[in-house]
């Protein structure tokens, strides 16, 4: 995960932010839907993903 959002800042993809804190921040988030039974049953996993996708893009891109 790290490597890619590196590059994607190197490359001017991605914009200005901690590595380390967004990688955690992304991974937290697909680990609570997986673990997270209550958050399952409130909301599927089409909208989940893509919720989840149009917030990450919104706080990387450059």
């Amino acid at each position: 995960m790290g490597t890619i959002l590196r590059e994607g800042q190197e490359q001017g993809v991605f914009g200005d932010f901690h590595l380390s804190v967004m990688s955690n921040m992304i991974q937290g988030a697909i680990g609570e839907y997986m673990l997270n039974p209550a958050v399952i049953g409130r909301v599927d996993l089409e909208t989940y993903s893509s919720e989840l996708v149009r917030i990450i893009h919104r706080a990387v891109r450059a």
